[in-house]
């Protein structure tokens, strides 16, 4: 899931960002980090996500790992931002 579904997934729930935070117990930084591919998502956090969103587990944050990794990639300096 891309952070634009994600953002219409919570339209269409008729929540916010923040308070899906509270639902699930994570201060809204941390989810945030975790929409935008900062941080990894833990599997049974995005099981209740899922669940709240009415949306399919597997799809949720998948681009997360991903960044992460090249978050790291870039921090060792094998790779430049950007690329």
């Amino acid at each position: 899931m891309e952070e634009i579904e994600f953002r219409i997934a919570l339209l269409k729930k008729g929540i916010t960002q923040n308070r899906l935070a509270a639902l699930i117990g994570l201060h809204p930084q941390a989810l945030s980090s975790m929409v935008r591919g900062y941080r990894a998502i833990d599997p049974d956090l995005k099981k209740r996500i899922a669940k709240i969103l009415g949306v399919p587990e597997e799809g949720i944050f998948m681009q997360a790992k991903d960044q992460c990794e090249v978050q790291r990639q870039i921090a060792k300096g094998n790779v430049e931002e950007g690329t």
